[in-house]
């Protein structure tokens, strides 16, 4: 008998493969016949269609109808998990339905499971650093079962070749001069790219008397308490074991630690000194940016003019932000038509690099003493004001 998709369909209904689902025609594809076998899939989720095999056993002497329609569907796709659903009878026909579950190369698995290219993913199994079921495996045009248990093995990687200043250091935490250009920790899990939380995990592996107490892998964010933006540069303190991690981490939740930055913006703004209260939301045009908008979050910045450039082209700030949203002196600025020089994104001027720096810092260590940490000016400022 030739197959219609629409009795593929009511073969699915009849078998409670489709429950309360709402069908469509087009959620069934590939309906192929061999045989006493027909092929078919049925897309429950876009993208993952599940294959049905509905095996004719009409003429099938064998004692074990469920071995034999396994048997018949595996000489088809050899290397398949089956699932026998059914066995049916009817009009002096017997039907059989089994399904096989979705499997893909392996390269393609890891790349959608863990947001990798292509190539990405076949050098991370072809290195050894894939485990499939807990076994590793090397060869990237294995197929396997979609929902099949892969995991990735951290990737050591030789000691950092970022040198960053250190302004400080203990026994909890170690202080910094981030320059700019440098991330402050991966945006995800597999970026190869070196950053402030690689390097303090590599500080680990060093030499040194203070050994840093950071069991996880690197690309990890651990130790880093708080963020400064890639091309910002200034201060960062970070920790260097749990302990010191939260005792930070709970000072900037409340406010307590106190940054102050400097930025060079352009033109002069209008008041030389004001509070600015602009609560700030997520721009849903530009997800990845932020806007003032009376629907946001409160954030709030103390400006103080510093100084003003020749003619009035750029203008030196002194910024206090008394709230840690994101981007929020950059959107504040950009808000009041002063963007920072070299912020692109919110409307600036290019320069060789966003003209913001984090100068002070003013934070309780874990040893109860109140420090004040300073970073000089860039001398990249000095070109502009």
């Amino acid at each position: 008998m030739k197959w219609s998709k629409k009795q593929a369909i009511d073969l699915l209904w009849k078998f409670g493969e489709l429950k309360e689902q709402i069908v469509d025609d087009e959620n069934l594809t590939g309906l192929r016949q061999a045989g006493d076998i027909t092929e078919f899939r049925f897309e429950f989720e876009r993208g993952k269609p599940v294959t049905y095999w509905a095996v004719d056993l009409s003429q099938d002497t064998s004692a074990d109808a469920e071995k034999s329609a396994k048997d018949q569907v595996q000489k088809l796709a050899p290397n398949a998990r089956l699932q026998f659903i059914k066995l049916d009878e009817e009009r002096g026909k017997t039907l059989a339905l089994v399904r096989t579950f979705p499997r893909s190369r392996l390269d393609i698995l890891v790349a959608e499971r863990f947001s990798l290219t292509r190539a990405a993913a076949k050098g991370k199994i072809e290195a050894g650093l894939v485990r499939v079921a807990g076994e590793t495996v090397e060869k990237p045009s294995r197929e396997y079962d979609n929902d099949i248990e892969i995991t990735l093995i951290p990737e050591r990687k030789p000691a950092s070749t970022l040198d960053l200043p250190i302004l400080y250091q203990d026994e909890d935490v170690i202080v910094i001069d981030k320059p700019s250009g440098i991330l402050s920790h991966s945006k995800g899990e597999q970026n190869d790219e070196e950053t402030v939380a690689t390097w303090l995990a590599a500080q680990a592996g060093d030499a040194v008397p203070e050994q840093i107490n950071l069991p996880s892998p690197m690309g990890d964010r651990r130790g880093i308490v708080h963020r400064l933006d890639r091309g910002t540069s200034g201060v960062m303190i970070l920790a260097k074991n749990p302990v010191a991690e939260k005792f930070l981490q709970k000072q900037f939740a409340e406010r307590k630690a106190k940054k102050t930055y400097l930025a060079i913006v352009e033109g002069e703004p209008k008041q030389a000194e004001v509070l600015l209260d602009l609560p700030i939301a997520r721009n849903f045009r530009r997800p990845t940016t932020f806007l003032v908008s009376a629907n946001g979050k409160p954030a709030q910045t103390q400006l103080r003019l510093l100084k003003v450039a020749p003619m009035k082209a750029y203008s030196l700030l002194e910024l206090k932000p008394r709230t840690g949203r994101t981007h929020q002196l950059r959107v504040h600025l950009a808000y009041l038509n002063h963007p920072i020089l070299g912020d692109t994104t919110y409307g600036g001027r290019k320069a060789p690099r966003i003209m913001l720096h984090a100068s002070e810092l003013e934070i309780t260590l874990p040893n109860s003493e109140r420090r004040t940490f300073k970073s000089k000016t860039p001398a990249e400022f000095n070109k502009y004001v």
